[in-house]
């Protein structure tokens, strides 16, 4: 697939793909092979795929009760299992081959094809991969001299997956202007939830991450962008300063606490698209235009269009 990509992509055009990552698959690659094992008598792979979902299940409910951390870890992957559509399972946990990277070993791979990482694809942060907040929290408590690369911070959070985007090497990087960052969307889930001292006041991530702010600029941004979540705000629309808050605004999407966009999708069902209309058909999701997956909205099951896809 990269020599493919690194044959056909135009000079300016960018890759996108996710990869299944380590340490945080070392867990899910150990339920894969105990499915691929319990599996094999299946006539298809649609039966093997069910009855791998049946022994999840059972596994999960057999040890359910336990109070130990790993038990608790793998409950919630034996649930991941039983919970998805079987269509999922039957490529992530009973494909021939899934292999599983670490970031550097990654970047090392698509360094080879002619390849350099742009961006992560992914700010949602849902479960399973890195939490909001997690990154401060690392870099305030590691050892004195201890450096947190990539892999390290993998490690302490868990992470299962990663979505790089790519382009043709080399990449020209420069910092965006005053007028660009002005035309940014920001969108933010931080809510107000105490006051500290004079002045000062304290918002809360849901991941239970707390930042604190005394100006009140900010406040007032931070207050009036929780009633817009999921969507945002262009930021030249909200800070009359917006060279004043570049760098705190630069801050806190570094470490999943804000997201910048350079557009803002708007509601989030997409029906219009082919590819959602597919996926609420075989799956009962959609994936938004906010790179998430989410059940299909309400209201919209009966309408025509939705109706058509489920015919066809």
């Amino acid at each position: 697939m990269l020599e493919f990509c690194a044959r056909h992509l135009r000079h300016d055009g960018l890759f996108y793909l996710n990869y299944n990552t380590y340490p945080g698959w070392h867990v899910r690659g150990l339920i894969r092979r105990l499915l691929l094992s319990r599996t094999r008598t299946g006539s298809s792979l649609r039966e093997r795929a069910l009855l791998a979902q049946e022994i999840a299940a059972q596994l999960a409910q057999s040890i359910r009760a336990g109070d130990h951390p790993f038990t608790q870890l793998l409950v919630r992957e034996l649930d991941f299992v039983s919970e998805h559509h079987f269509s999922y399972i039957a490529h992530e946990y009973l494909a021939a081959d899934n292999h599983a990277y670490w970031r550097s070993e990654f970047l090392r791979l698509v360094a080879e094809h002619g390849f350099e990482y742009v961006a992560d694809a992914d700010f949602s942060y849902p479960t399973g991969r890195v939490t909001a907040g997690a990154i401060p929290q690392c870099l305030e408590q590691s050892p004195s001299g201890l450096e947190v690369d990539d892999d390290a911070m993998d490690l302490l959070c868990y992470r299962q997956l990663h979505s790089p985007i790519l382009c043709l090497a080399p990449l020209a990087r420069r910092p965006h202007s005053l007028a660009e960052f002005s035309e940014l969307t920001i969108a933010s889930a931080l809510s107000a939830c105490a006051t500290e001292g004079e002045g000062s006041n304290i918002f809360r991530h849901p991941s239970g991450y707390e930042v604190e702010t005394r100006d009140s600029g900010m406040q007032a941004a931070l207050t009036r962008l929780r009633t817009l979540w999921p969507n945002g705000m262009r930021i030249g629309d909200l800070f009359r300063d917006v060279e004043s808050v570049m760098d705190d605004l630069r801050l806190l999407h570094q470490n999943g606490l804000i997201e910048l966009r350079c557009l803002d999708a708007g509601e989030t069902h997409g029906m219009a698209e082919r590819l959602n209309r597919l996926e609420a058909q075989q799956g009962n999701y959609i994936t938004t235009a906010y790179h998430t997956r989410e059940a299909v909205p309400a209201g919209l099951a009966e309408t025509s269009l939705y109706g058509r896809a489920t015919a066809s």
